[in-house]
């Protein structure tokens, strides 16, 4: 691969748009295991960060789009799965919880990054309730 080739691609990945989008399977399959939600979640928003720091400072990411988790335990399989009619709410606190802690990320996030870096942030968990109230 020659130099200007190998440019081209970098630029390719400095204006691309990274749409990412994690949090409800892994919520899911984890409270399956019955283990600490709350935990997992706060976990898994701080892999968040780094994952945004790397796109950030490795591939050269300054676009992305990224979504929350809406309430889980108001799908209406989730409902099924835990026999109850209602939501379930261990499901919604988790959501919650990871939402909180990716809230927090985008934060820190915006304070490394420089002027040029668009986040947009679909929020999953309030639309659902607009949506369904």
């Amino acid at each position: 691969m020659g130099r200007r080739n190998g440019m081209q691609i970098k630029a390719r990945f400095d204006e691309a748009v990274y749409v990412i989008s994690v949090g409800w399977n892994d919520l899911l399959m984890f409270s399956l295991k019955g283990k600490d939600l709350r935990v997992f979640a706060q976990q898994l928003g701080s892999e968040m960060g780094n994952l945004l720091k790397t796109l950030y400072e490795k591939v050269g990411g300054r676009t992305y789009f990224v979504n929350n988790v809406g309430p889980l335990g108001c799908i209406p399989n989730n409902r099924e799965l835990s026999g109850l009619e209602k939501c379930n709410k261990e499901l919604n606190v988790a959501a919650v919880e990871y939402n909180r802690v990716l809230d927090e990320v985008l934060l820190n996030f915006s304070r490394i990054s420089d002027d040029s870096t668009v986040v947009v942030v679909a929020n999953s968990h309030k639309l659902f309730w607009i949506s369904f109230s």
